[in-house]
């Protein structure tokens, strides 16, 4: 007999990394929605390198009880997530890939916990939000 999602009460990380998967987010994503919904704690989320996932990042991974958040070296499109700062995670990283837009302000004010968030090697415009430099762990 195997282990079904719901006999699992802790996660630690999902790592996809180097696994070679592609297509959008949004169909894995409700695959893997489920299973969360029966864990208690999942800290890491990995979804990088030589995964070549493409659309729009999900804005369900930002309610997500995650610490950390690794979306780099995909092929992610559109604007960050309204929900970002939502986000409890203290490691956001959003590298390379093709997200575009401008950096909310409302980012600037995501609380304390935030010690690392790449945004490099994508097509963001504008400035960074004021709130930034309120930052105590980055």
């Amino acid at each position: 007999m195997g282990a079904s999602a719901s006999a699992f009460t802790v996660v630690v990380s999902i790592d996809l990394n180097h696994a070679n998967l592609q297509g959008t987010l949004v169909k894995e994503l409700s695959l893997l929605t489920d299973m969360l919904f029966w864990v208690l704690h999942m800290s890491l989320f990995y979804l990088n390198s030589n995964s070549y996932f493409s659309g729009t990042i999900p804005q369900e991974l930002f309610y997500k009880n995650l610490d950390a958040l690794f979306l780099n070296n995909n092929q992610f499109e559109g604007e960050i997530p309204q929900n970002l700062e939502n986000s409890p995670a203290s490691v956001i990283n959003l590298a390379n890939n093709k997200l575009s837009g401008n950096i909310r302000a409302s980012f600037g004010f995501m609380g304390s916990k935030l010690k690392d968030i790449l945004f490099l090697n994508n097509q963001l415009t504008g400035c960074i939000p004021e709130g930034v430099g309120l930052f105590t762990e980055i």
